[in-house]
């Protein structure tokens, strides 16, 4: 299963909404595989699940809400967007689930700078005894 964690926000403003709309709720995020993480569900006040936005861009208000929120948090640039991206990478860190992309990067390393003499055997055997 993949590693997966939720970010609660607080007071949450959606663009061109201004101060009259501050939502309460809660994200669960994914990995996707590569470190980075998806949205998965979005509830607000604890009760009221939001349905995720159809792919096919025909969506009711309430999946036009959820994508609204979702843009927010996905966005660095914005304080909940940083605030959520920061939350998964420290979620992340203390889940101790090893970097997906470490071995591979490892061995690229290790072709790059030893010319094929790998020490990846050795790094392979140090990350099953951490797991």
């Amino acid at each position: 299963m993949a590693f997966q964690t939720t970010y609660d926000f607080e007071e949450l403003k959606l663009p061109g909404l201004g101060e009259g709309c501050l939502l309460y709720g809660q994200a669960t995020l994914e990995d996707n595989g590569d470190g980075d993480f998806v949205m998965t569900k979005i509830v607000l006040d604890g009760k009221f699940t939001l349905p995720m936005p159809s792919k096919t861009g025909d969506n009711s208000f309430r999946q036009l809400m959820c994508l609204q929120i979702m843009n927010v948090l996905y966005d660095d640039k914005t304080v909940d967007g940083r605030h959520c991206a920061q939350e998964w990478a420290d979620e992340l860190v203390s889940s101790k689930q090893p970097d997906p992309d470490l071995l591979r990067d490892a061995r690229i390393d290790d072709l790059a700078y030893f010319g094929g003499h790998s020490s990846v055997a050795r790094l392979e055997r140090l990350l099953r005894v951490v797991e």
